[in-house]
């Protein structure tokens, strides 16, 4: 394991920004000159593979090249991005979260696209901004799917409700006869300014004519109870003034009741 030694000067670049041009020369000229052994060979890849992976960061941390005068740390940077595209504006904003995970990178990335030049390291840092705007924007999307799909959802339980209403109003509505005979009465009948029922002119004059009519059939009573005076039990039915009179065999349906005992 003391071969390693060579590599040591490698820990001082925990975040290098040279070509990946020039670190893969030194690495090739340190194995050179160390002969590493199988186990150091499996050490420095494991060690490379692991800086692969970056831990999250805060947001208080300071941009390696402040975007402007007011956007020095990566929480600003979130915050102006949110602010340029709308985010607050949502009811479902969310508050931005204490931490930023950064895009992945190697100690050595070949992903960049640049091998002779330097790692651009205000490019990557914009990548990792995005890359926590977007899931804050898709969070809030989300969720005004899912209120959208619950407005449908209301809006197909209550149009049936509606379409039945409609067809309720639309359907014919048949005229019972009872409601046919009152609405004949009331037409009958008329009401006075206080409230009272007043009989109108073709009611009183049925009234008149059943009236006479039944004065006539009491006269004729009388003369037959003179010719016959063996029968006395017609007497008390032919009373002079009775105390109730039916005009419904005569087409009216009134019965006249003189009757104010209050018995029932």
């Amino acid at each position: 394991m003391w071969c390693t030694r060579w590599f040591l000067p490698l820990f001082l670049l925990p975040l290098p920004t040279a070509p990946p041009f020039f670190l893969i020369l030194l690495v090739v000229s340190l194995t050179v000159h160390a002969k590493p052994c199988f186990y150091c060979i499996v050490l420095l890849g494991t060690l490379f593979i692991s800086t692969c992976y970056w831990q999250p960061l805060p947001l208080e941390t300071p941009l390696s090249r402040p975007w402007s005068d007011n956007i020095t740390t990566f929480g600003d940077a979130l915050n102006d991005s949110l602010i340029s595209s709308g985010y607050w504006l949502s009811k479902y904003a969310q508050p931005l979260p204490s931490v930023i995970h950064p895009v992945d990178r190697c100690w050595c990335d070949f992903a960049a696209g640049t091998f002779f030049e330097p790692f651009n390291t205000t490019n990557w840092e914009i990548l990792s901004v995005k890359r926590v705007k977007e899931g804050l924007q898709r969070r809030v999307r989300s969720e005004e799917e899912k209120e959208s799909l619950e407005a449908e959802e209301v809006v197909q339980v209550t149009k049936p409700d509606e379409q039945a209403t409609e067809t309720e109003k639309e359907m014919p509505r048949t005229v019972s006869p009872y409601t046919t005979a009152l609405s004949r009465a009331s037409s009958m009948w008329g009401r006075n300014s206080n409230g009272t029922i007043s009989v109108t002119g073709s009611i009183h004059s049925h009234v008149l004519k059943a009236l006479e009519f039944l004065g006539s059939s009491r006269h004729k009573s009388r003369s037959d109870e003179v010719q016959h005076p063996s029968r006395p039990e017609n007497s008390t039915s032919l009373r002079p003034f009775r105390k109730e009179y039916n005009l419904q065999p005569y087409g009216v349906g009134i019965v006249i009741d003189f009757n104010w005992s209050g018995r029932k």
